[in-house]
């Protein structure tokens, strides 16, 4: 069989631990160096909102750089035809691949500090972790997770609207220019290739018994690799919601202050329809 003969190697544990802690530790002191300098340019800024910030910016250069070199060695027309070769190594993947190794590892300890903490966030980190070292180490599955990380691209845009947000005017043109590539690149890379990841994944070839700890690998990641597109699939439908709820939101806006201004002009319901729409603008507002 094909991909049972297929060669399967990866990288040394000692190898790995060792970019493991050295990326981790370059994470760290990039974090640092981003809240000193956030503070030097945006002395208004509070420390925590500082913090918040600098992680943003850890996670953006992160983000940019996972996104490029997965780019790269992705096989995109392999899983668009079906076949996510579990047994086959993709030239190049351990880098990225040990990269968010570490970088996963910096951002659960830093969220703990500096923002909300949760749980959701852990466990995706984890299983995350768990993939992306077994794929480097073993060699396999590296087919799929390499597409896996180039869709960190949408994250690349989410990154940059947060330092935005935080340092910025929400009201720009440069966060609605990122708001709506973050929407783009989210249904592009993420959304639209749903169908065919479920394709890929019903259309797996079989890899015999588990005679080696590859193929053992390879066995667990097949069925761990369908809550990447349930996890796309699940921001996809957060995403239009809360789009609609904010669509629905500002239509409202816009009828209330429509309405109020036609009351102060004269409208036949009288200023009791303007006063009216105010105070429930007011008690929306509340």
């Amino acid at each position: 069989m094909r991909h049972a003969a297929a060669h399967v190697g990866g990288v040394a544990v000692a190898t790995l631990a060792a970019h493991v802690v050295s990326g981790v530790a370059a994470a760290t002191v990039a974090f640092y160096m981003a809240r000193r300098g956030i503070g030097a340019l945006f002395p208004h800024v509070p420390r925590r909102q500082r913090s918040v910030a600098a992680l943003a910016a850890v996670s953006f250069s992160h983000n940019v750089f996972v996104t490029t070199t997965a780019m790269r060695i992705a096989r995109y027309r392999t899983l668009l035809e079906g076949d996510p070769q579990w047994l086959v190594e993709v030239p190049g993947f351990e880098l990225p691949a040990l990269a968010c190794v570490s970088f996963f590892l910096f951002d659960v300890w830093m969220s703990r500090l500096w923002t909300q903490w949760s749980w959701v966030l852990a466990a995706h980190h984890a299983f995350s972790i768990f993939c992306l070292a077994g794929g480097a180490l073993t060699g396999a599955g590296q087919v799929w997770l390499a597409y896996a990380l180039s869709t960190e691209l949408s994250s690349t845009f989410l990154s940059c609207r947060t330092l935005i947000a935080l340092l910025g005017d929400k009201s720009s043109a440069a966060y609605a220019i990122v708001t709506a590539l973050f929407a783009l690149s989210f249904l592009l890379f993420r959304t639209l290739p749903l169908p065919f990841l479920l394709r890929a994944w019903l259309r797996q070839p079989p890899i015999g018994a588990a005679a080696c700890g590859p193929t053992r690998m390879a066995q667990v990641m097949g069925p761990m690799s369908l809550l990447h597109p349930i996890m796309n699939a699940h921001w996809t439908v957060a995403i239009v919601r809360v789009a609609l709820r904010r669509r629905g939101g500002r239509s409202g806006e816009r009828a209330q202050r429509a309405h109020a201004k036609s009351g102060e002009n004269g409208h036949p319901t009288g200023g009791a329809a303007g006063g009216g729409s105010r105070r429930n603008a007011g008690r929306k507002g509340e």
